[in-house]
């Protein structure tokens, strides 16, 4: 978001929306390697669900255009005013995340006045330190799933979007590098579910489990 507010302040409008369309993927379990795709993922995600207006449809399928060519800056014919909207449209949804990486849908059609601060959300909970975690060896999963070579926050992303497909009561576990174990926990349990154990399982390899609250 800040690449976005810079971009927009020094008039690199297709950055600007590039970089506004990236910033809130991982939120969704989403990485982007090219720019188009991140527009493409960011109207998927964003735009279709309605949590930001259906009118930014066309600037961002004209960042899509010029993104094949070879000064993509020099091809965008995006409106500087839609740009901007669209920066602070992504600001807002930022904004009014809650824990759970949630957003309430956010319509701006003009520019509004720059100078507004960004809020930062914290994921509520006790921080755990997983060595001192009980076990609970004699639980059976009823999904498994493994994120060692995911980096935070996204293997919290992942470990939420898995917990949304299964029924309360049901148990997740998850495999975690060190990284993850100190972190997925709490952040796990602050939208609501039980963390039943962090057992070690080998160097930089832990296996949690969750249930579903």
């Amino acid at each position: 978001m800040a690449n976005a507010r810079d971009a927009l302040d020094q008039s690199r409008f297709y950055d600007a929306t590039v970089s506004a369309s990236r910033s809130l993927l991982v939120t969704q379990g989403q990485e982007a390697k090219e720019d188009a795709e991140a527009l493409e993922l960011f109207t998927s995600f964003f735009v279709e669900p309605q949590l930001v207006d259906g009118s930014f449809r066309e600037t961002l399928e004209k960042a899509r255009s010029a993104a094949t060519a070879g000064d993509p800056e020099l091809a965008f014919e995006g409106d500087p005013e839609e740009v901007a909207a669209l920066v602070e449209t992504v600001e807002a949804l930022y904004d009014n995340m809650d824990s759970s990486l949630r957003f309430k849908p956010v319509q701006i059609s003009v520019v509004p006045e720059r100078g507004a601060g960004n809020g930062e959300t914290e994921v509520s909970s006790a921080s755990r330190n997983p060595a001192e975690s009980p076990s609970d060896g004699d639980i059976e999963a009823d999904r498994e799933v493994e994120f060692l070579n995911v980096a935070c926050p996204m293997n919290y992303v992942k470990t939420k979007l898995v917990l949304e497909e299964m029924e309360k009561g049901q148990v997740l576990s998850v495999l975690l590098n060190d990284e993850g174990a100190r972190n997925v926990p709490r952040s796990t349990e602050g939208d609501g579910n039980q963390v039943l154990s962090v057992d070690q399982m080998g160097e930089n390899r832990w296996r949690l489990l969750i249930r579903k609250g």
